[in-house]
Order: structure tokens, then sequence, then C-alpha cells
């Protein structure tokens, strides 16, 4: 829970520091769609996929998607960021 709020902490001062103070409510707007209005979606989609091959393929699918997740972040240019004027 603490990592995660640190986390977020991290994610919303390197956006406001990147972004244009002129679009900088419709980028954190943007945001908040895709963080919070995916969850539903993805909650649909792994019932779906429970029901027609199982519960077990639909947390395999649940990790690999998650590791996905973190291969795109090991691999981007945010891990050797030390400084938002480098971007």
């Amino acid at each position: 829970m603490v990592c995660t709020r640190i986390s977020q902490i991290d994610q919303i001062t390197l956006r406001q520091q990147v972004t244009p103070a002129r679009v900088l409510g419709r980028v954190t707007g943007t945001m908040h769609v895709l963080v919070e209005g995916v969850g539903p979606v993805g909650a649909i989609a792994g019932a779906l996929i429970a029901d027609a091959f199982g519960i077990r393929m639909a947390l395999w699918v649940s990790v690999f998607g998650s590791l996905a997740g973190l291969a795109s972040l090991v691999l981007s240019p945010l891990r050797t960021l030390r400084a938002a004027a480098s971007l």
C-alpha cells in the first residue's frame, strides 16, 4: 500500500513537470479515465476468459499481462531518468 502511494506521487510529479500547463487538466483527466476506467473492462474480460477457458487460464493471462506491463517499464527510458529536464 505504501509503495503504491509513493509510485502514484512519482507518476503525478513527473506528469506535472513534463506537461505544459495549458493542457495539464486534460492530461490529468485522461489519466484518471485510463487508470480507473479500465478496471471494469478488465473485470469483464477476466470473467469472460474464466468462463470460456477456466479460472486458471484467466489467472495466467493476468500474470502475463502484469509481467508485460513491468517489462515495458523496465525497458523504457524512465528507468534511467534522473531529472525531468533530461526528457
